[in-house]
Formats: structure tokens, sequence, C-alpha cells
């Protein structure tokens, strides 16, 4: 069952892109690397925390984790996670149990957007 109207891309490389571009103009190449590196912390973490709440039913503290992840998955460009996260975010603000149903396409999608992630740090060749 969606709970979404549609299924964004799991990564879009076009915020990237224009932030590696603003930190090129300031000299600060690092930023996106850097960036990078958080998110994929961050993935690796808060997936971690949902999937705990999810199990305890906890859904302020699903509201509060997904909440925490959506920005950070945006802003590299990671638009399926953070879509999954703002439905989440949304259903659990409401009291509404279906956020729960939500969680198993969050972590279907966490080892793809990892990957994704992982080339704009080591791109192939």
């Amino acid at each position: 069952m969606h709970l979404w109207r549609v299924d964004p891309p799991v990564f879009d490389p076009a915020p990237l892109a224009r932030l590696s571009e603003q930190a090129a103009r300031y000299g600060d190449s690092g930023i996106v690397t850097d960036l990078v590196e958080g998110a994929l912390e961050s993935i690796e973490a808060t997936t971690r925390s949902i999937a705990l709440a999810a199990e305890r039913r906890d859904l302020e503290g699903l509201r509060l984790e997904a909440h925490r992840l959506k920005s950070v998955l945006r802003q590299v460009g990671a638009l399926a996670m953070g879509e999954a996260c703002a439905t989440i975010e949304a259903l659990a603000a409401q009291g509404d149990a279906r956020a729960l149903e939500v969680v198993p396409r969050l972590s279907a999608l966490r080892e793809p957007t990892l990957r994704a992630l992982d080339v704009q740090l080591h791109p192939p060749g």
C-alpha cells in the first residue's frame, strides 16, 4: 500500500551539484564531502533508531527520528528516503499507526541510498 503519491528516485545528484558549485565559488570544496559523510553516518544511526521506535510502536519517537533524518536526506538528494521519512513524520504526528507501515519501505531504501551516496565520495573509474 502506497501512502505517498509518487515514487521519487532513490538519488538526485542536483542538490549536491548545486552545493558543490556554491562551495567552489567560496573555495570550500570539502563541504560536500563532509556533508555526504555526515549523511552516511546519520542514515546508519537514525534508521536503527527508527526501527527501534517502530518495534516499540512509539509514534512520537518515530516522528522525531524521521524528522531529523528527512532534512539530512533531502539536503544530499536522497529523495526516496526523504519522502518515506516525510510520510512517517506526518502520519506519526497525527497519531496514525500507518506510519509503522512505511518503516519497511524506509529500510528497503537504506542500502541503495547508501550506495548512491558512496559513489559521490568514490566515483567509479
